[in-house]
């Protein structure tokens, strides 16, 4: 049997195949615009995403996530606020974090991964990072900044292996050292650019630079060291020049009138300098080294508040054998400093050794530099914001004079945390009252 349609269910008929035919052609294209263009849900302002973006660009360093990019984006895409196999941009990252604090219970939909954010993520992901037991005490907000000595990343063929290491401890400010302490000459033991070059690597890693020199209490020394260290300030933008005072000022050959010293020459060629300058120098403060620090251009001091291993101390002859080692076992060494060099009225660095570490008891060498932290969070008139590790080298290698050869990864592992911790604690900002 033949069915007939009339004409106007014909054309029914031939808009229904059209309609289809124009859904599907739809559809090919919308698939093809969303692979090709970013969603455009928006849970953020413009100036919301501004600020997010520029956020999660300081965060992703300062936190380490961005080694966890891939992780992030498979998160947010398998909570439904990004597509999955889709790498974002910025502010479509920025949105889809967003969206997944939205359905966090305890966070603000800011679309910043900031530490709150990631450590809820790493909790998501079961990758929290247990770093943070490394450091028993709950006072360490106040410890804003973590400096390191350094001096082989100015040596030419291991700098690209220095500067990974120091962008792997997150250290937020190094030390070069840019002399020897064994000449009695002043000279720089690099060029002038070579270390320019090496303190914008740091810069661009997100580290601030002060350059440390070791003083002589000389005039033609101190005139030398003028005359090279305060352009070379400016030209590295550095954040301050250090000088470690010890040798003849502690143990002079002759006797010398450190007050003249300091007052005539030290005046004369550092009294206008521009660059803030800082002290360094045994536990103790020698009453030479007080003449310096009490200089009105000296705007920090940095004690060596160093606790190390009786062996190590006594291959030195710093220690007498049979004598107690009591004031350099941790806490005792930090408290001995503080009490002396707070005297000066000056904002203090707090100087901790990374090497040879002295473990009463046997502690670990964790717990050792842990103890050492938990007393310096712990002082106070004038409270410690800043610590600084001699030295870079000693995280990562054997110090001949230690007696035990311990694993170096334990103190990498604890300035690293500690480290993460002052990041977060200050977003890096400033301190002392030095640039």
């Amino acid at each position: 049997m033949t069915t007939t349609y009339s004409f106007d269910r014909y054309l029914a008929v031939e808009d229904d195949y059209l309609n289809d035919q124009l859904a599907d052609w739809l559809d090919e294209a919308l698939d093809e615009l969303w692979e090709n263009v970013e969603d455009v849900d928006e849970f953020l302002t413009v100036n919301q995403l501004g600020r997010a973006v520029e956020r999660n660009q300081y965060w992703a360093t300062q936190l380490g996530w961005q080694g966890h990019y891939d992780a992030i984006t498979s998160l947010l895409a398998s909570s439904g606020c990004l597509q999955a196999e889709y790498t974002p941009s910025w502010n479509k990252l920025a949105e889809a974090v967003a969206c997944w604090q939205l359905k966090q219970r305890g966070l603000t939909s800011d679309g910043i991964i900031g530490p709150n954010t990631w450590q809820r993520m790493q909790t998501a992901l079961g990758m929290a990072s247990s770093s943070d037991s490394l450091i028993s005490s709950r006072r360490t907000s106040q410890i804003k900044r973590v400096w390191a000595f350094a001096t082989r990343v100015l040596i030419p063929a291991q700098r690209d292996q220095w500067l990974n290491r120091i962008a792997s401890l997150r250290i937020t400010d190094v030390v070069l050292v840019v002399n020897d302490v064994e000449s009695q000459t002043f000279g720089l033991s690099r060029s002038t650019r070579s270390i320019s070059e090496v303190a914008a690597n740091l810069r661009a890693l997100g580290v601030d630079v002060h350059l440390m020199t070791w003083l002589y209490p000389f005039e033609g020394y101190i005139a030398d060291s003028a005359r090279v260290m305060l352009p070379l300030c400016e030209l590295t933008q550095a954040r301050s020049i250090l000088f470690d005072v010890e040798r003849n000022w502690i143990q002079p050959k002759q006797q010398i009138d450190h007050q003249k010293i300091v007052h005539s020459h030290f005046d004369r060629f550092y009294g206008s300098a521009s660059c803030p300058l800082g002290v360094t120098s045994v536990t103790f403060l020698p009453p030479a080294v007080r003449a310096l620090a009490e200089h009105p251009n000296c705007q920090y001091v940095l004690p060596q508040a160093y606790s190390n291993d009786r062996g190590y101390l006594e291959r030195l002859r710093i220690l007498r054998p049979g004598k107690s080692d009591r004031i350099y076992q941790p806490r005792e060494t930090q408290k001995t400093a503080h009490s002396k060099w707070k005297k000066l009225g000056k904002p203090i660095v707090m100087g901790l050794a990374s090497y040879c570490l002295n473990r009463p008891n046997n502690i670990s060498q964790q717990q050792a530099m842990d103890r050492a932290i938990q007393t310096v969070t712990q002082l106070t008139n004038p409270s410690i914001q800043e610590v600084a590790y001699w030295s870079l080298e000693t995280f990562y290698l054997s110090t001949r004079n230690c007696p035990v050869n311990l694993p170096s990864v334990e103190r990498q592992d604890f300035v690293r945390a500690l480290s993460k911790r002052a990041r977060i604690n200050s977003e890096f900002r400033h301190n002392l009252p030095i640039r």
